[in-house]
């Protein structure tokens, strides 16, 4: 009995020190309604940009995440020179894999696949 009771006083003296401490990324967000967002998605599903044209703030990050299975490569206009933004482009994005780009200049900014010219998008950088 008293083997038991000892067990049960461990037991619950453990239980009792490793309690977890979960904290939200929500609960530590500061976030105000007024507050810019600095990070925009692009997709890249059944070989197509979604969306298709985003407005954006000077300094902002737009960052394409290829969910297709077939690999994609992200570049500035115009095909083939990519000379717009020459820093604009991606590595060989596979399956899942993002990149990420942050525009400092203002203006409207093309971009398309390199593999298929044609799927376009455009990007416009506000003040």
């Amino acid at each position: 009995m008293k083997k038991i009771t000892l067990l049960l006083g461990v037991v619950w003296f453990l239980n009792g020190c490793t309690t977890p401490s979960i904290t939200s990324i929500r609960d530590q967000a500061t976030a105000t309604p007024n507050s810019p967002i600095s990070t925009n998605f692009v997709t890249i599903s059944l070989g197509r940009f979604n969306p298709q044209n985003i407005q954006i703030a000077i300094g902002e990050s737009v960052v394409f995440q290829n969910l297709d299975s077939t690999t994609h490569h992200i570049a500035s206009d115009p095909y083939p020179k990519n000379d717009i933004l020459p820093d604009f482009h991606s590595d060989t994005l596979f399956k899942n894999e993002a990149y990420s780009y942050t525009f400092h200049q203002v203006g409207t900014f093309g971009y398309h696949l390199e593999e298929n010219p044609s799927v376009e998008g455009k990007i416009t950088v506000a003040d």
